[in-house]
């Protein structure tokens, strides 16, 4: 198991920004079956995945040019077929900001939000029936917030996400990001694309993958 979900997210890290999903929605091959998911095997899936997660939030930290992480918890609700991240953390959204007072007003604060996604599993011809495949679409494509700073003036926040990224590497190759998910066995891996971070009303596009995920 350890091996198959190492093979995943391998697949998915190395752009120039260091993560890079790469997803395999759909198989050219004919010869591959894809099996059709019935409303009863998307409620089988829910009830096997339902309940609450600790694990890791992985992202870029430009500081030091490596992927970095940080504790956050989550809970998948078979009731609503959600996601719901109690505690998605502000600074790590700093990473990608060049504005050093923007950047600086973002990593220096210990405030949290929560995010939730909503679940729409999609077929795949990974050949394991273990293995899950879903789209991970936060239920709203922004999140505004403020941040007080060390003077006390308050600096609205909006955080805007979306469901899919198409960028070009150092090497001159294109690439598609998707905001997708994987679940075996209890570990769970899904991903979060933000494009734009306006502060201020200063739009600063990072375009950035993170994921998180509860594998050792």
């Amino acid at each position: 198991m350890k091996k198959l979900l190492y093979f995943v997210v391998f697949m998915m890290l190395g752009s120039f920004t260091g993560i890079s999903l790469t997803s395999c929605l759909n198989d050219d091959d004919d010869n591959d079956t894809i099996p059709v998911i019935t409303e009863a095997d998307k409620q089988a899936r829910l009830l096997l995945m339902d309940g609450y997660y600790g694990g890791y939030l992985y992202f870029v930290n430009d500081s030091i040019q490596k992927k970095d992480s940080v504790a956050i918890d989550w809970v998948v609700s078979a009731r609503d077929s959600s996601i719901h991240v109690t505690n998605f953390p502000v600074n790590v959204f700093a990473n990608g900001i060049s504005n050093i007072e923007k950047h600086d007003l973002l990593a220096n604060s210990n405030a949290t939000f929560p995010l939730t996604s909503n679940i729409y599993f999609y077929s795949n011809t990974y050949g394991d029936a273990d293995l899950y495949t879903f789209w991970n679409i936060p239920k709203d494509s922004k999140v505004t917030f403020s941040i007080t700073d060390e003077q006390g003036k308050e600096h609205p926040v909006e955080i805007k996400f979306q469901e899919q990224l198409t960028s070009m590497n150092y090497l001159g190759y294109y690439s598609t990001d998707y905001a997708i998910g994987f679940f075996k066995k209890k570990k769970i891996q899904c991903y979060y694309i933000v494009s734009d971070i306006i502060i201020d009303s200063n739009v600063y596009t990072i375009n950035r993958v993170f994921y998180i995920y509860n594998g050792d």
